[in-house]
Parts: structure tokens; C-alpha cells; sequence
């Protein structure tokens, strides 16, 4: 059975930079298929953060469903108070994370950019949903978000970049170093 993953920008930028490849799709889905993750985007990402000058590969990624979008009510619906306690996890996660209490007054409505809204929400989404995994490219999420989320939300989450899933499915032997080294933009 797959695990669920929430996917951040810096990861699909990353991943869409093999939008020249013709085999650029099915890399990518065997890339997910090989770490047997089912992979989402937080909507609020998806809204705020993704591109608005997206690419083939990036458009065929969500329409194909490879990474799928659920609606915003669905990450609380299982929330003791939902919305009420999500917002109160998120902004317990942002404080834990930067030591700063939330940028905005709605913090589903709201939004600004370089605050780390992104991997907040991601991070809550994951504890709501009971999700283990989050995949960033965003070193201080890397870092330090699992334990921000593991202080402020008592979940675990395990964060990993595009290097350590290729280094998880190099150990593994489940892929081969020439797909791992487009997937990580090795040159080698």
C-alpha cells in the first residue's frame, strides 16, 4: 500500500526542470511509484505557490492526478473542531518553526510570500491527515520542521529532499543510478 506525501514548490520546481525530457512523466512516476508514495499538495500551495507560468510536464503532473490537490475542507474534516483546530496547529507550527507568532489574521485566507507559509501548511496537512512524509526542497524544512511539527502537533513527520530519496532508493537498489542521477540533476 502506498504512503501518502505531501509534496512543497522547491520539490515540483525541481522535479518540472525535466520538462525537456520526453520521458520527463514517466521518470517521475516511477521515481514516486519506487518510494510507493501517493503524492498531494497542500491547495493553499497549489493556489499560492505554484507557478502561474507552469509547464507541460507540470500541467500533465496534476491532470494526470500523479500529484493530486485536495479541497481545503478534506485536511480537517477529521479534526476534533476542524477548521478551528487546524488554524490553531498551524499557527502553533509557525511559532515553533520561526519563533514568530503567524504573519496573517485569516490564516486560510491570507497568504505572503517568503514566510514559510507553504511548509507550515504542508506540516499541518501531514499531522491532520496523519501523513508521515513530506517532501522539500527547502533546507530549514529539511532541518527543522519535523521537530517544530513533533513539539507543537505531538505527530511525526519526516522530511526529505530530492537527495535523500534518490539515496534511500540507490541503498535500496529499487532504481538505477541513471534514473536517480536525472531525478537529483547529477551530472554523473
Amino acid at each position: 500500500m502506498k504512503k501518502m506525501a505531501v509534496i512543497d514548490n522547491d520539490f515540483l520546481n525541481h522535479l518540472v526542470e525535466l520538462n525537456n525530457r520526453k520521458d520527463a512523466f514517466e521518470l517521475i512516476e516511477t521515481f514516486f511509484g519506487a518510494l510507493e508514495y501517493k503524492v498531494v499538495m497542500h491547495p493553499l500551495v497549489f493556489k499560492y505557490e505554484k507557478s502561474p507560468i507552469s509547464n507541460n510536464l507540470m500541467e500533465k503532473l496534476f491532470n494526470e492526478q500523479l500529484i493530486c490537490v485536495p479541497e481545503l475542507s478534506e485536511i480537517w474534516t477529521n479534526l476534533p473542531t476542524g477548521q478551528i483546530y487546524y488554524n490553531a496547529m498551524v499557527k502553533q507550527i509557525y511559532y515553533e518553526f520561526t519563533g514568530n507568532p503567524y504573519p496573517c489574521s485569516d490564516v486560510c485566507g491570507d497568504w505572503k510570500k517568503q514566510e514559510s507559509l507553504g511548509e507550515i501548511h504542508s506540516a499541518a496537512m501531514c499531522a491532520s491527515l496523519n501523513y508521515d512524509v513530506f517532501l522539500s526542497d527547502d533546507n530549514a524544512a529539511v532541518r527543522y520542521l519535523s521537530k517544530a511539527v513533533e513539539t507543537a502537533a505531538q505527530k511525526t513527520l519526516i522530511v526529505y529532499n530530492r537527495q535523500q530519496c534518490c539515496d534511500i532508493l540507490k541503498e535500496a537498489g529499487l532504481l538505477n543510478h541513471k534514473i536517480l542521477n536525472i531525478i537529483s540533476h547529477k551530472k554523473k
